[in-house]
């Protein structure tokens, strides 16, 4: 129903749905712009957005998307700072270990051989031990005629660290392939040390003649692999063979 002044008695009134108000004509003014106000939609109040049941599931389903994507960030940055942690650990330690090797010895004699231990069977036992791709240099000296190892051979480590590890590891070592009651001893080598030195010492040795078997020549290593050893820089002489080889291998056993 529309809202038509009425008077009764001289009094004006507006009848409004099922209730009547009797106003005066300024309130009629002030009642009309304040129905034009209340127009406004229904989820703004004083300036502030009322959110509707929708609006605030999609918030709330927003928020715990964001609060779950938080949580597997905080776990997997926190697993990554554990990892780091321990790996921060190990480089400590094995600094640590490195630091104790004060001097730039890598070459040893390891002493005390088996009978008939050879190149091959020392390189397997190197490799079983833990020393695989360690050594870039093996020798074991042998009388060439027969093929007999003098009972020591010559190493070379990739670096101190592995050279000290060596000495520590093969000192009074019997583990042996092959039967024996002698132990192991290791001392640093006197003469020579460090790989190129020994390069320089056997390149232009009769023992790398072409008359010579391979298993008695002095071997290089690059990464656990044999590798080519450096040609000669002058003509190599055929070795000359002794016949007190017998008395010599007695006597370094």
């Amino acid at each position: 129903m529309s809202d038509v002044p009425m008077e009764v008695e001289g009094v004006p009134f507006v009848i409004k749905n099922t209730f009547i108000e009797i106003v005066s004509c300024r309130d009629q003014e002030k009642s009309t712009s304040r129905r034009r106000n209340r127009s406004t939609p229904a989820n703004y109040r004083a300036g502030c957005k009322v959110t509707s049941d929708d609006e605030m599931s999609r918030s709330d389903s927003e928020e715990t998307k964001s609060s779950t994507s938080t949580m597997i960030h905080r776990t997997t940055t926190s697993r990554w700072s554990d990892m780091s942690d321990e790996d921060d650990d190990v480089e400590t330690q094995q600094s640590s270990d490195e630091a104790k090797v004060e001097h730039n010895l890598t070459t040893v004699m390891i002493r005390s051989l088996p009978e008939g231990f050879s190149r091959q069977m020392l390189e397997e036992l190197l490799d079983q031990e833990g020393f695989a791709g360690c050594y870039d240099f093996m020798y074991v000296p042998a009388d060439i005629a027969s093929g007999v190892s003098f009972y020591y051979a010559f190493v070379n480590l990739v670096t101190p660290f592995e050279a000290e590890r060596f000495r520590t590891h093969f000192t009074g070592f019997d583990r042996w392939s092959v039967p024996c009651e002698k132990s192991a001893a290791v001392d640093w080598s006197q003469a020579l040390q460090g790989l190129p030195c020994l390069i320089e010492r056997y390149r232009n040795s009769p023992l790398m003649h072409k008359t010579v078997p391979d298993n008695l020549r002095p071997c290089i290593y690059s990464s656990g692999a044999r590798a080519v050893f450096p040609p000669p820089t002058v003509a190599i002489k055929a070795p000359r063979l002794r016949r007190d080889n017998n008395k010599k291998i007695a006597r370094s056993a």
